[in-house]
Parts: C-alpha cells; sequence; structure tokens
C-alpha cells in the first residue's frame, strides 16, 4: 500500500443497517481441462470484501466555513478520496454498524456516490472494497506552511504538501501591523492551498501580515 488517508474531520463514521456485505465475489475461477470438464479452483492472491455502505449526513448545521455535513464529506470525496481513486482508512466493518474488528482497514470506494435526501439529513449510498485487513500505524503528516501571500483582500496559505487532515481557520494565529483582520471567507482547494477573504483596508500604505508568528507577506494600498 503505497498511501491512504484518514476520514475527513468532524463528518460520522456510523454505517447503517441498511449496509450488506458480500465476501467472497470472485474468489473462484473455472477453466476448462482438456477433456472439456469445468475446472473451478481459487483464484491466486487477495480477495477483496465488498460492502454496499449506507450512512446519514446532516445537511442543515454550517461550520465556522459554512460548510454542512454532507459538504465536508462531498469534498473529501471529491479532492481527498478522488473519486475513489486514493484508498482510505476506517475502522473494520464486518455487516453493520454495531459490528466492528478492534483493528482497522484500508478501504476503497469504487462506485459513485449516491446522494437522497432524507428528513435533516443526505442518505448516502456507496460501494466499498477491502485492500488490507490488520493493524495501522497512520503514518504522521509531514505537511507544513511553505509561504504565504496576500492582496488586499486576500490571504494565501500555501502548505508543502497536501495536508492528511483538512486545515480549517482555528488552525491559524493571523495578526496585521496595521488596522484589524476581519475574516470574510475561508477556503481550503483540497491539495495545498487555503484562501482566506478579509476585509480589504482602503487607506494608503504598505501592510505586513504575519501568520502563526512565523509566516509573513506584504501588500500595498
Amino acid at each position: 500500500m503505497s498511501s491512504y488517508i484518514g476520514w475527513p474531520t468532524n463528518v460520522n463514521q456510523v454505517v447503517y443497517d441498511e449496509t450488506s456485505t458480500e465476501i467472497g465475489s470472485g474468489a473462484l475461477i473455472q477453466e476448462e481441462s482438456q477433456n472439456g470438464t469445468l475446472l473451478q479452483r481459487n483464484k491466486n492472491g487477495f480477495v477483496p470484501d465488498i460492502f454496499k455502505v449506507v450512512m446519514l449526513f446532516d445537511y442543515t448545521e454550517k461550520d465556522s466555513n459554512g460548510m454542512t455535513e454532507i459538504d465536508r464529506f462531498l469534498e473529501w470525496y471529491k479532492y481527498k478520496a478522488k473519486y475513489g481513486t486514493v484508498p482510505f482508512e476506517f475502522k473494520t466493518l464486518i455487516t453493520s454498524s454495531d459490528y466492528y474488528f478492534g483493528d482497522n482497514t484500508i478501504y476503497q470506494i469504487t462506485s459513485s456516490v449516491i446522494p437522497v435526501k432524507e428528513g435533516l439529513n443526505i442518505k448516502v449510498a456507496m460501494t466499498w472494497q477491502t485492500l488490507f485487513v490488520g493493524t495501522i500505524t497512520i503514518p504522521a503528516t509531514s505537511a507544513h506552511i511553505d509561504h504565504i501571500e496576500a492582496v488586499n483582500g486576500t490571504l494565501t496559505i500555501i502548505f508543502s504538501e497536501q495536508p492528511s487532515v483538512y486545515p480549517v481557520y482555528t488552525d491559524f494565529t493571523i495578526a496585521i501591523n496595521s488596522g484589524t483582520f476581519t475574516k470574510t471567507s475561508f477556503y481550503f482547494d483540497g491539495d495545498v492551498d487555503t484562501i482566506i477573504g478579509f476585509e480589504e483596508f482602503t487607506s494608503t500604505g504598505t501592510y505586513t501580515i504575519t501568520v502563526n508568528s512565523l509566516y509573513t507577506a506584504t501588500f500595498a494600498v
């Protein structure tokens, strides 16, 4: 396994009882012998367990970034899991939310994600398959702020590589040498850029923004 990601931050991990499991799909191969008899043998290699997973995500309550739980999940699915290209770590499932092994498993989403409104939630159906079963040690990310850029009204924080957990506004301490920094928007692009909007300054001058007491950028008005 070359790389995998974690589950999205502030997204529940409850798998509902509608979830079903298929074990052994594709495990057997049929071959024809020289005399025409069909022979059945086990497929060599790992045979994944397949789960038709059903989860519920809230779509009413927004976080400080203006995103609901379903927004956070879909953002993760598109930009972190990359529509199922990148595997992820999750509790080991057997049949439903009531049954877990003590260890973790690496899964991959192998279908499209189908959201359907259900009351105050969005029901999401999708197919997962196992890639590995065992005790997983999540590698520590080496991502850090590489540098920052600023123009009047926009601060961009650029990471050295994609963070394993989405950044949030409270991860940053932002100071400005003159005036007050007032956030108007916050957006992480799913890769390395975090873009923070702020109220533009109208007084002529040069302004210096400092992030986490280490990284600085200047802009002129």
